[in-house]
């Protein structure tokens, strides 16, 4: 686990159709990040507190994104993943704080956090640290009031956009019906 220059990552990230957009006022600009192919459209699975009704729409109470965000993960073999705050780390930093305070393996990388928590660089984990994925969306999910507490969490070597809202839902973007089936199986479960 370890955070990684936002425009380095952007970079590797661009192969994959992965690109971010600014949205908001310049001075509280927030960031989503999405797939723009220009071969294919992405397909969106929405999980969580949704009100959709279409193939790739699973309900489920958000105590369980987190899990599903890590099943999601597992379950499509993706072996890094790069966080992004939609705002800054602070603002994500000062919600869970109490909820990592815990976790030994945060414990490893909190120093190096807060050199970050003015920016937007990724925390990049690998397939042990996942957990904290689960503690991290949990922890959210627990406390978080507003759109500067939402995440993405991309996949490094996919095409594969998972978006952590703060009002309980999940939303998926991947680069083919096979993925969105497996990933609402997967959500599922």
């Amino acid at each position: 686990m370890e955070f990684l220059d936002y425009n380095e990552t952007l970079a590797h990230l661009k192969p994959h159709a992965v690109v971010p957009r600014a949205e908001g006022k310049e001075d509280a600009r927030l960031v989503r990040f999405f797939l723009e192919d220009e071969q294919r459209a992405p397909i969106k699975v929405t999980v969580g507190s949704t009100k959709d009704d279409d193939q790739y729409s699973v309900a489920r109470d958000r105590a369980d994104l987190g899990d599903i965000a890590e099943a999601i993960v597992a379950g499509l073999h993706i072996d890094e993943i790069a966080i992004f705050p939609t705002s800054r780390w602070r603002e994500i930093l000062d919600l869970v704080a109490f909820d990592l305070a815990e976790d030994e393996t945060w414990l490893e990388v909190d120093a190096e956090a807060a050199m970050h928590q003015n920016g937007r660089d990724p925390l990049v984990l690998i397939p042990r640290d996942r957990h904290l994925l689960v503690t991290l969306i949990n922890a959210l999910m627990n406390h978080a009031e507003a759109s500067t507490h939402d995440l993405s969490v991309v996949a490094m070597d996919a095409p594969v956009i998972i978006q952590v809202g703060h009002a309980g839902i999940l939303t998926v973007w991947c680069a083919n019906e096979a993925m969105a089936d497996k990933i609402a199986r997967l959500a599922r479960v």
